[in-house]
């Protein structure tokens, strides 16, 4: 079972020790997780697989062609 802690008493122990007190520590919110905090060291790892991934799907979408659409009409087919 994962342990409940809040922004509060992880801050508090961080700043009182002087040095972070988990790597990873998942928050949750009636018992569902709804935000993690994780290293910096991880942070950049994620925000660089996902920087790839995007540039891989930019890759296959250039590769496969296609008329350009408007955004307008874009609106307008899917009724938004």
């Amino acid at each position: 079972m994962r342990q409940q802690l809040g922004f509060g008493s992880i801050f508090y122990e961080s700043m009182r020790s002087g040095s972070l007190i988990v790597a990873h520590q998942a928050l949750q919110r009636r018992g569902k997780d709804v935000a993690v905090i994780v290293s910096v060291e991880d942070y950049e790892l994620l925000k660089a697989i996902e920087d790839k991934a995007d540039l891989e799907m930019i890759r296959k979408i250039k590769e496969e062609g296609g008329d350009d659409v408007l955004w307008d009409d874009l609106k307008k087919e899917l009724k938004l």
